[in-house]
């Protein structure tokens, strides 16, 4: 958690609500320091800005399954998959949908 809480200083010096990028790694850092309905709303707004991030999609999905709402991240996992995370990433989206889709 101490980290998280480092990370999130840096971000708030570097606060950029236009950058989906920033956006979606503010949100997840949110999610992990136990504010995971703010992290959702910076990585929903990420994804208004830039639709096609798979690795939103992703984020959004660990979420869900940190949270126990499987049904949520199955779509969201299925999502980055559409969007190519596999080329862009590797093969962790598909590892995750094994694991909790099945």
């Amino acid at each position: 958690m101490e980290n998280y809480a480092k990370a999130d200083s840096i971000f708030m010096l570097i606060f950029d609500d236009k950058d989906p990028i920033f956006l979606n790694n503010y949100g997840f850092n949110k999610h992990k320091m136990g504010f995971s309905d703010e992290g959702i709303r910076f990585i929903q707004a990420s994804l208004q800005i830039k639709p096609d991030n798979s690795y939103a999609y992703r984020n959004l999905a660990m979420i869900n399954i940190d949270n126990g709402e499987l049904e949520t991240a199955c779509d969201n996992l299925k999502k980055a998959k559409e969007l190519n995370f596999y080329t862009k990433y590797g093969n962790e989206v598909n590892e995750l949908s094994v694991k909790y889709c099945q």
